[in-house]
This record gives C-alpha cells, sequence and structure tokens, in this order.
C-alpha cells in the first residue's frame, strides 16, 4: 500500500493504530535520516522518537489534491517539527558558527562510528572525519564538555525577517551534510589497510584490482604478466584467507564493498 493510501485511511479514521505503524515502516527511513540530520539540537534518540509525532502531523495535514508526494511533505513537515523541538527544549548556542560546525560533525562521527563499530572514533579518527588536527581535537573536546557551548542563540532564529529565511540550524545542518560519506570513505579505507596486513603481496594486488578497481582475470593478468588461471588461484586462495576474518566481513558489509 502506498503512503498517500495509507494516509487516506488515516484520516478517515480507518485502523488508524495499525495504518500509522505501517506508514512508520514505510517512512522510517526519512525520519531517522532527518532526526540524524537534526541530532545537532538534541540527542538522536529524542529526536527520532519526536520524528513519530512529526508523521502524526504530516499524516494527519497532507492533501492528496496538492501535488505532492507524502514522502516530500513529509520532510519539510519534520524539519519545521523536529527545529521546534530543538528550540523549544532550551539548548542555545553563541559560537562562531565553524565552531558550531565542527562541533556537529564530532557528534555526527561519534553516532556513525557507535552505530558501525560499536565504539567512538580515536582522536586520530576525529581529526581526519573533522579535518583538523590532534591538538584542535583536543581543543574542541575542552570546549564541548566544559559546558560553554550551550549558550543563548537559538538554533531556531531566523537570519532575516523573511519567513522563509534559513535559520541557523539549517546552514550548520547543509553544511555538514556530506559527513557520511566521509566515514564510509574512512571505513572503506581502513579495511583495504586490514586486508593489506592480511595478504601477501601478490594476494593483495589481485584482490585490489578485482574488487576496488573491477578489473576482470584477463585485465589482472595482462598487467601482471600472469595467466587467467593463476590470477584466479590467487584471487580464491586469498579470499578463503578474508572468509575467516570477521572484522573485515563486517567492515565490507557496513562500507557496501563485496569481497
Amino acid at each position: 500500500m502506498t503512503n498517500e493510501e495509507l494516509v487516506e485511511k488515516i484520516q478517515t479514521g480507518i485502523e488508524v493504530t495499525e495504518n500509522m505503524y505501517q506508514l512508520y515502516e514505510q517512512n522510517k527511513g526519512i525520519i531517522y535520516k532527518m532526526a540524524y540530520r537534526y541530532s545537532w539540537g538534541a540527542p538522536l534518540e529524542d529526536l527520532a522518537q519526536e520524528g513519530y509525532f512529526g508523521l502524526h502531523k504530516a499524516a494527519m495535514k497532507y492533501d492528496k489534491d496538492q501535488d505532492i508526494r507524502f514522502s516530500a511533505y513529509l520532510t519539510t513537515t519534520l524539519a519545521r517539527h523536529l527545529k521546534r523541538y530543538i528550540d523549544s527544549s532550551g539548548r542555545m548556542i553563541s559560537i562562531p558558527l565553524y565552531k558550531q560546525q565542527l562541533i556537529y560533525k564530532y557528534n555526527q562521527a561519534t553516532s556513525s562510528y557507535l552505530y558501525r563499530y560499536k565504539r567512538e572514533p580515536s582522536k586520530q579518527e576525529y581529526a581526519g572525519l573533522l579535518g583538523i588536527s590532534l591538538k584542535q581535537v583536543e581543543d574542541l573536546e575542552k570546549f564541548m564538555f566544559s559546558g560553554e557551548a550551550e549558550r543563548v542563540t537559538s538554533l531556531d532564529k531566523q537570519l532575516c525577517n523573511d519567513e522563509d529565511a534559513n535559520t541557523l540550524q539549517d546552514i550548520i545542518a547543509v553544511a555538514c551534510e556530506d559527513l557520511d560519506e566521509i566515514v564510509n570513505r574512512l571505513a572503506i579505507e581502513q579495511m583495504w589497510q586490514e586486508i593489506k596486513c592480511k595478504l601477501k603481496p601478490m594476494e593483495y594486488d589481485i584482490i585490489y584490482l578485482r574488487y576496488r578497481l573491477s578489473m576482470n582475470w584477463e585485465a589482472i593478468g595482462n598487467r601482471l604478466g600472469m595467466s587467467q588461471w593463476a590470477v584466479r588461484n590467487v584471487e580464491e586462495r586469498a579470499n578463503r584467507k578474508l572468509k575467516h576474518i570477521p572484522v573485515i566481513k563486517q567492515m565490507a558489509a557496513d562500507s557496501g564493498q563485496n569481497l
């Protein structure tokens, strides 16, 4: 059943609980994406829970006669709903925008690593993700954990009098939207470093060419001066080694690499 069909049933009072649950299941990806985007201003779990109320609000106010899909309407509704929630929760800031962006990225990196690896990033990993030095990471952590980061300018305050104007929260979130791509790229690089440590040089070269550069056996053989049969044998031997290393299998799954 489509989002629009479920919404119509909810609005007319047909099996509201069941249909709201189905609507949530079909749109929880959007809810968590928006909660993740605005996790600068409140804990991710709180925002995800609040997102359900935003979903209900969107379902009740959606007008099927307007030329807009429910998923697009939901995204807009959640953005407004979550920003209002953050503003009403009393979290305030009065620090430079560049530092707000660093704190946002720091929190996003922490959430991403906890989800992927069940741990927080090391200081070196924070530095790589945020594009700053180790000393700057240490200074940022001191600032964040000192309590100074929660002061007096509302995240939801518009930057001019136009009612459609961006808020400070919008600017921070948009400026940091690519962090998940950075985390994923670093995860891929880390995985290949792990693979390199576990394989012989020839095995690594063949696995890298085969899976990272998507070359076939003939092309690899031509590059390395080997027969296709020999390339295939080395690849199979390397894969047998990697198959028994859980951390590499997990990294491959997390980063979308096929091994």
